[in-house]
């Protein structure tokens, strides 16, 4: 992954922009926030900075590459290319959404028409590069910032240079206007923010201490709340009002801050880090955090979620199941003893009173959650590990995925062998039955079969990760099928387009080893090497849409099913 060196939020707070120094930039829908961005690539260098247009429709991005690009939001079209003679630092849109001002490494700032294209003039006076600009809300002011420790502020109309205000010790980084134009604020090299007041800038400015770094990136919000971002990696939160109070300082980044915005509603900061994180933040709850479970000795490798979505099961490398009520996540979970191995795969039945497990010692057992001291049913039959086990709705069979290479069905009651299933090259990983029967299958030969219950037959083959697919999950209306990936990566698939791209979710950073979707399709639950367990929130509509826009045309072949051309009607954005 590359660093994030600017982001930049909608003004509806739905939309998130960021530039990074893998030449791409990258647009998120805060909605669906574990959604696979809309990635723009033309840049041929690192994205310094990001804007995007009041009415939502535009972003200008500029770059290493000496270029400004302006692209259209909605589809990612490259719509035109602008120039500097050197690379880009900084960018920013007018309030109307007419015209785009540029801070350069050639030491000016270029005035553009965002329409046309069109250079309306360029504003020389600093000495050195221009690191950052921005646009009053007006549109009448350009406030800039540079490596000759100065700030300017400009006559957008005219290009006239008002006033120089000197002040800092180093370089300024960053640069940020208030809404009512009276107040500037500055970010600099020498670890401070300066206020100054632009009706009386002889006044000297008030300073901000508290960064022990480089301050990178500042802004003032709507309400005159200050953010600044440094290389000390916090961002904090300053109130005028009261400038000598300790700041809010939010945690959480593994390297600088490089850049952040605010949103209109003065509560929601987006930073951007050289830990190569985005991070969305509420400053009303700054310690706020995703839910996390904690409690297994070592490795978490598989999880399921109850029909009624309150309880999770996990199993887990120190031999053990554990039992954990979401309502009450921090209570100590039951703890199910009597595998002589890693737990590999774990399920629980719909009326959440069966738990079935398989493990390294090649067994599956069956435990009743009602009496988790009673000794459990064993099965035998595999002949390797069993690394994945599954309910059916049901709860009459139990469907096992083991080392041998083999698939086989059981009768939950009895214990009994009722059929099993070749087809993978290698060892499978997991497996899963949807409510209508149907088999799901992950293997270490980097694939996902499916298979018809009543028949034995393989019905589909889906190729996308690049490593063993140690997990899978399906979705009650058997639509959707959840892989979790040595490759760190879990992947959502539609099985009614299942030659569509699949969404990608990453945030584990170790092989996931077990997914699971929640009953109403809503909620995803992981585990991984990284001894923590995660709870995504997925949008499958939004889901279905994407992949329908993906194969609309390949649904028009004349090789496809007349059954299958009309599987996308309806559904999208056409």
């Amino acid at each position: 992954m590359a660093r994030v060196f600017s982001v930049s939020i909608s003004n509806d707070s739905k939309t998130i922009v960021s530039g990074s120094d893998d030449n791409t930039i990258k647009v998120w829908n805060l909605e669906t926030p574990d959604a696979e961005p809309l990635t723009l690539k033309g840049h041929g260098g690192t994205v310094f900075s990001v804007s995007i247009s009041n009415d939502s429709k535009t972003i200008v991005s500029g770059s290493r590459d000496s270029t400004i690009k302006v692209w259209n939001l909605q589809t990612g079209e490259e719509i035109r290319t602008l120039r500097h003679d050197s690379e880009v630092f900084s960018v920013s849109i007018s309030n109307d959404s007419k015209t785009i001002v540029s801070g350069s490494y050639d030491n000016t700032i270029k005035v553009w028409n965002l329409q046309t294209g069109e250079e309306i003039r360029t504003l020389s006076g600093h000495d050195s590069y221009v690191n950052s600009v921005s646009i009053s809300n007006d549109s009448k002011t350009i406030v800039s910032g540079s490596d000759d420790s100065t700030i300017k502020v400009w006559n957008l109309q005219t290009g006239e240079e008002i006033r120089t205000l000197k002040g800092h010790d180093n370089v300024v980084r960053s640069v940020s206007i208030s809404n009512d134009s009276k107040t500037i604020v500055s970010g600099s090299r020498d670890s401070t923010i300066k206020v100054w007041n632009i009706e009386t800038p002889d006044a000297e400015p008030l300073t901000l201490k508290g960064h022990d770094n480089v301050v990178r990136s500042v802004s003032i919000s709507n309400d005159g709340t200050i953010v600044s971002g440094s290389d000390d990696n916090t961002i904090k939160v300053w109130n005028i009002e009261t400038p000598d109070a300790e700041p809010l300082t939010l945690k959480g980044h593994g390297g600088p801050v490089y850049s952040f915005t605010i949103a209109n509603d003065s509560k929601t900061i987006v930073s951007g880090s050289d830990d190569n994180t985005i991070k969305v933040w509420n400053i009303e709850t700054p310690d706020a955090e995703l839910l996390t479970l904690k409690g297994h000795d070592s490795y978490v490798y598989s999880v399921s979620i109850s029909n009624d979505s309150k309880t999770i099961v996990s199993g887990s490398d120190d031999n053990t199941i554990k039992v954990w009520n979401i309502e009450t996540p921090d209570a100590e979970p039951l703890t199910l003893k009597g595998h002589g191995g890693t737990v590999f795969g774990v399920s629980i039945s719909n009326d959440s009173k069966t738990i079935v497990s398989g493990s390294r010692d090649s067994t599956i057992k069956v435990w009743n959650i009602e009496t988790p001291d009673a000794e459990p049913l064993t099965l035998k039959g595999h002949g390797g590990w069993v690394f994945s086990v599954s309910i059916s709705n049901d709860s009459k069979t139990i469907v096992s995925g083991s080392a041998d290479g083999t698939i086989k069905v059981w009768n939950l009651q009895t214990g009994e062998l009722i059929d099993t299933l070749r087809g993978h090259d290698s060892w499978v990983y997991s497996v899963t039955i949807a409510n209508d029967g149907t088999i799901v299958s992950g293997s270490s030969d980097y694939t996902i079969k499916v298979w018809n219950r009543e028949t034995g037959e393989e019905i589909a083959t889906l190729t996308g990760h690049d490593r063993e697919v140690q997990s899978v999950s399906i979705s009650n209306d058997s639509k959707t099928i959840v892989s979790g990936s040595a490759d760190n990566t879990i992947k959502v698939w539609n099985l009614e387009t299942p030659d569509a791209e699949p969404l990608t979710l990453r945030g584990h950073g170790s092989p996931v080893s077990s997914v699971s979707i929640s009953n109403d399709s809503k909620t995803i639950v992981s585990g991984g090497g990284d001894n923590t367990i995660k709870v995504w929130n997925i949008d499958l509509d939004w889901l279905m849409e994407r992949n329908c826009d993906w194969v609309r045309g390949y649904l028009q072949n004349p090789t496809v099913k007349k059954e299958d051309k009309g599987l996308c009607d309806g559904v999208g954005s056409f």
